[in-house]
């Protein structure tokens, strides 16, 4: 019975060989970190066919592998097959790489690779001078440098036995090749042109598929090394016409580009991480009608469809109406109400829709900066005309003068009755057409709940996108006086106009006087020591143009023009103070300025950050500051969880602060950001904020605090 058995056993063993089995691969191997299995797309081939084998190199959390071109160090994943007359192979099929940052808190350097389970496949052909019952032997061996905070060479030895027959495909692995084949960079014929310009290397890419909106984040992977230098970071920025992309030369450019690059530009699409393979030549710059783009490789928060932002523009302007830098036209509106007592239905809808189209047309005129702007490359974001202090001083003078008006100290006549009688006239579609767009301006300094993510995408998206994300906000914003101007039920509940208006009127002036007071505070947080003084000397002008007008000689006409220029002027002789940084009051616990870098140093010695980006002339950034953030309870949390406290102050033009709003699709102020602490053996990644709600409550904040 031993011998039968012994010999049947001998028998199947011989015979294996030529039974189809399940899967052609090798065993998988476990090295510590890496579990790599060697495999076959088919079970048995054909001769002459043509198929794949691929290395599946799966690794431990955090560790990589590198691509082709490994970037800064390292060395590129291999697949040596031993030679032999039985087949032809190709080159190892790179998927879309991804940069990997490493190195010491001092010194960063960008690799690029792979983490997770990549697969590298190969195309092999079997000769056709095979017969069915050959046997096709693949043997060698697999290469890769597998690096964490350490590196550590691994090589891989391998032999997989293919029978030759009629082509039985191995369905498991034939998907997965299948799938990563899908993720190659197809290449594609797009003009592409590169140049050193300023000591910087650029590569401008004609293409108006890059204007639809629908990639961010475009990176480039040069297919070899030294053509740039991969830690320095990227600038990418996207044009109606294409994208130009701005690198530090490495040593092949650094004296001039002489040689094609030939590269792939990776990008995120549809929320898909992909790339596309193309080559650079060198020669002129391209015009790709430059817009700026964050230069951030990576943003942390995917920004919302059009749709989506559309719907929270909309919402977001409705929210508008009730946020505090609306507060002070609200005297004018109320004050435009309580004169409607006497009034047709029709008038009354006539003012609405004055009141809607000088909205509309001062948001018409934002918009044709805001696409101005972004055609010079910089970036740029809601609020933006605050950042120049002439437009907070003209704004003050303004409500100042409005002041005056609403206690009746000037009532203008003649030919200059429009420029302030009109605010208050009972029939002046003139004046509702004012305060609609006096709304807007005073509101920019605010960003409604919605609004944040809708701007941000409007700013990044195609023009025509942008136009309809901003009539969708301005839409919302005049919608509620649009339609009680529709309410006759209401208007009629409204009193008859009577002295009592008088009254009224009055005491609105003095939102007015306190929206100036603030506005010269703002100006004195922007500029040099005396700028407030100046504002101050404008607004005396601008009084004493008033009591000049109201003279009857034309010498006093003259006067009053002259200072009225004079008013005018002072704003924009106003210098900006670069260095300065608003951190608010301390209330028990410290502040310091923002940097990527402190937050990185801070999260690096192990302590949670918080993160307040605001500016001296946004509303809701002072209401927050005085309100949850001045909370006792809050200021305790703060100390009990060792939590640093950094303010990035966007006071004034800062393109550092602008591009880290960009970079979790914002644009504009209040941001806040909190970063939990480093757990062992992690590295800061800006993508693990939690971004709070842009009107705070001191609960929220204690909650965040503590981990809830």
């Amino acid at each position: 019975m031993r011998y039968i058995i012994l010999t049947l056993s001998i028998w199947l063993m011989a015979l294996m060989p030529a039974m189809p089995a399940s899967a052609e691969q090798t065993d998988t191997v476990t090295i510590e970190e890496s579990r790599v299995t060697i495999v076959t797309d088919h079970d048995t081939v054909a001769p002459g066919q043509t198929f794949y084998l691929a290395v599946e190199w799966a690794m431990d959390d955090k560790w990589h592998v590198y691509w082709q071109n490994p970037g800064d160090s390292g060395e590129s994943f291999q697949l040596d097959l031993d030679a032999s007359e039985d087949f032809t192979t190709g080159p190892i099929i790179w998927t879309t790489p991804s940069w990997v940052m490493t190195g010491s808190d001092d010194i960063q350097i960008i690799n690029y690779g792979y983490e997770g389970r990549p697969l590298f496949p190969v195309q092999i052909t079997a000769s056709e001078d095979l017969k069915p019952g050959d046997i096709l032997n693949l043997s060698g061996e697999t290469y890769a440098l597998v690096c964490e905070t350490l590196c550590i060479p691994r090589t891989v030895p391998f032999q997989i036995a293919l029978p030759i027959g009629e082509a039985v495909v191995d369905n498991r692995w034939s998907s997965n090749i299948a799938r990563t084949l899908k993720d190659v960079p197809q290449t594609v014929d797009i003009q592409a042109s590169t140049y050193l310009e300023d000591g910087k290397l650029l590569i401008d890419i004609a293409s108006m598929d890059f204007a639809d909106g629908i990639i961010s984040d475009p990176y480039i992977f040069p297919n070899t090394q030294s053509f740039i230098s991969p830690s320095a970071p990227q600038m990418p920025r996207l044009g109606p016409q294409g994208l130009r992309v701005q690198m530090t030369p490495g040593f092949k450019t650094e004296n001039g580009v002489e040689a094609n690059i030939p590269f792939i530009l990776a990008f995120y699409k549809d929320g898909k991480y992909t790339g596309v393979q193309m080559t650079a030549r060198p020669g002129a710059p391209l015009d790709v009608g430059l817009a700026a783009m964050p230069s951030a490789p990576r943003m942390a928060n995917a920004g919302p469809s059009f749709g989506i932002a559309f719907l929270f523009a909309l919402i977001g302007g409705l929210i508008l109406n009730l946020m505090p830098c609306v507060f002070p036209v609200i005297s004018i509106k109320a004050l435009s109400f309580a004169k409607c007592g006497d009034m047709s239905a029709s008038q009354i809808r006539a003012k609405g829709w004055a009141y809607t189209a000088g909205v509309f047309a001062t948001f018409a005129l934002l918009v044709a900066i805001l696409i101005a702007i972004k055609s010079t490359g910089q970036l740029v974001g809601w609020g933006f005309q605050f950042q120049n202090p002439a437009i907070p001083a003209l704004l003050a003078v303004l409500m100042f003068l409005i002041g005056l008006n609403f206690l009746g100290m000037f009532e203008i006549s003649g030919p200059w009755q429009n420029t302030g009688q009109d605010l208050t006239a009972n029939h002046s579609l003139g004046g509702s057409f004012f305060t609609g767009a006096l709304a807007v301006i005073v509101a920019t300094p605010c960003t409604a709940p919605f609004m944040a993510g809708a701007i941000g995408y409007a700013l990044a998206a195609p023009i025509m996108s942008m136009i309809a994300v901003f009539a969708a906000l301005a839409l919302g914003f005049a919608l509620p006086f649009l339609i009680l101007c529709y309410m006759p039920k209401i208007l009629q509940r409204l009193p008859k106009p009577g002295p009592w208006m008088k009254t009224f009127q009055e005491v609105l002036a003095f939102p007015m006087f306190a929206t100036a007071i603030y506005l010269v505070w703002v100006v004195s947080q922007q500029t040099i020591p005396g700028g407030e003084g100046r504002v101050l000397i404008a607004m005396l002008l601008a009084g004493l143009g008033i009591w000049f007008l109201r003279r009857k000689s034309a010498v006093f006409k003259i006067f009053a023009v002259a200072a009225f220029i004079g008013a005018v002027i002072l704003p924009f002789t106003l210098e900006t103070d670069a260095g300065t940084v608003s951190l608010a009051a301390d209330k028990g616990y410290p502040k310091a300025a923002w940097s990527p870098e402190t937050v990185a140093q801070l999260r690096a010695d192990g302590q949670a950050v918080f993160v307040d980006f605001t500016a001296a002339w946004c509303v809701t950034c002072k209401v927050n500051e005085r309100g949850a953030l001045a909370d006792k309870d809050v200021a305790a949390a703060f100390v009990e969880t060792n939590t640093a406290f950094l303010v990035a102050d966007w006071t004034n033009r800062n393109d550092v602060i602008s591009a880290e709003l960009r970079r979790y699709g914002r644009a504009g102020v209040p941001l806040y950001l909190y970063f939990p602490p480093l757990a062992d053996g992690e590295t800061h990644d800006p993508a693990s904020a939690q971004v709070l709600p842009q009107v705070l409550l001191a609960a929220k904040v204690i909650e965040t605090l503590q981990g809830g």
